[in-house]
């Protein structure tokens, strides 16, 4: 056979097994020949590396170490070996861009990021689902039939206490610092309920309230700023749609009421109106006291 070039030989993609591969076997200093399958391992879609064998789909690629990848099929981790993490995403450190990004099509459906100005971000996005709700995101219970629990979330505040949010078995929110077990469901405090315990308060000496200034409080919100209404609709325009389903109200308006306001007047302060209302009950027993002694 007369000496070619690798250049002049004839490209031919249809390997088999059987076809020969010149190879240089480094122990003897030989020229050797071998088939394809015996170099290559047996199947024409596989590579042997090391003893181990990497078995290649028909139009199969190859993941590269340190360079972007594109998969169109399923990939599934299964690791056999406990205490170890399946799958890690290092991004750098300075980095706002996405650490971690699930599409749906051209959309956002998952994300956690770190953007300007905020810590970590974690994003279930958003879509047009028609007629459907929107996005959301499912804490799971503990269905342990003996000792069933409530799922939960857990926030840190600025000091760094961690808080847990649930349901508990009657349907109210509640929030406190203890795990929510089942023998805990009914721990904390319902969200929105005012704690009234002395040990988170810094009692004031002097101004208090007396029960005929109390009296006079009342008194003057009730001559102008109980009034009857309907909370507003929301922007779909339905009457349905309004807040406890239009429901009507007759009760108080505290920019009308300005003491009976907190938070900026955006809330009704629930604790300084009742403490008004007993002090003024007081004022009114003791008039009445007065006159039945007369």
């Amino acid at each position: 056979m007369p000496d070619i070039t690798v250049a002049q030989m004839t490209l031919d993609n249809n390997v088999v097994d059987a076809d020969l591969v010149p190879y240089w076997k480094a122990g003897t200093g030989q020229q050797r020949r071998a088939t394809r399958a015996a170099l290559l391992g047996a199947a024409a879609n596989a590579i042997v590396m090391n003893g181990n064998t990497a078995q290649l789909a028909q139009s199969g690629t190859i993941a590269m170490v340190d360079q972007p990848q594109t998969f169109i099929r399923r990939q599934i981790i299964n690791i056999n070996e406990t205490n170890l993490i399946p799958l890690e995403v290092v991004a750098p450190a300075n980095s706002n861009t996405f650490m971690f990004r699930v599409m749906r099509g051209a959309i956002t459906a998952l994300s956690v990021n770190q953007p300007s100005g905020l810590g970590y971000l974690f994003v279930v996005g958003n879509n047009d689902f028609g007629t459907n709700a929107g996005s959301c995101v499912q804490i799971g219970q503990n269905f342990n039939s003996a000792t069933p629990a409530a799922g939960h979330l857990l926030i840190f505040n600025r000091g760094n206490s961690g808080y847990r949010i649930w349901p508990d078995l009657s349907g109210n929110l509640r929030i406190g610092t203890t795990l929510p077990t089942g023998a805990n469901d009914f721990s904390g405090t319902v969200v929105g309920a005012q704690t009234s315990a002395a040990s988170v308060k810094d009692m004031m000496t002097g101004g208090q309230v007396t029960p005929q200034q109390a009296l006079n409080h009342v008194l003057n919100a009730a001559n102008g700023a109980i009034k009857r209404f309907r909370y507003k609709r929301s922007i779909d325009g339905v009457e349905a749609s309004r807040p406890w389903n239009g429901e009507e109200f007759n009760g108080l308006v505290v920019d009308l009421a300005p003491r009976y306001g907190m938070d900026n007047g955006k809330s009704l302060n629930v604790v300084t109106a009742i403490g008004d209302i007993m002090l003024a009950i007081k004022a009114l027993h003791e008039r009445i006291d007065a006159l039945e002694k007369k």
